[in-house]
């Protein structure tokens, strides 16, 4: 068991993010200039560095923060649907 979960085969892991990524990219949401420059900024750190675990450090704290940005966005949306 990792992190609490049951192991996952690295096919249905993989099978997985390719479902979240397209359920993304069918929300067609718009990057700011800036957020685009900032993001292909960060990939070509990440595609340069070499030390697997500050890559691994880094992928923790991106999964940190998605989840508090998971977390942020439902509460937002409860609040609007208890002003409504």
């Amino acid at each position: 068991m990792v992190d609490g979960f049951p192991p996952r085969s690295d096919h249905l892991r993989r099978a997985n993010i390719n479902h979240k990524t397209d359920a993304l990219r069918m929300l067609k949401l718009d990057l700011s200039m800036e957020q685009r420059f900032r993001l292909e900024t960060a990939k070509r750190k990440v595609d340069d560095c070499r030390d697997v675990e500050a890559l691994q450090d880094l992928s923790k704290a991106l999964l940190t923060a998605l989840e508090k940005q998971r977390a942020a966005t439902r509460e937002l949306m409860a609040e609007i649907k208890h002003k409504q």
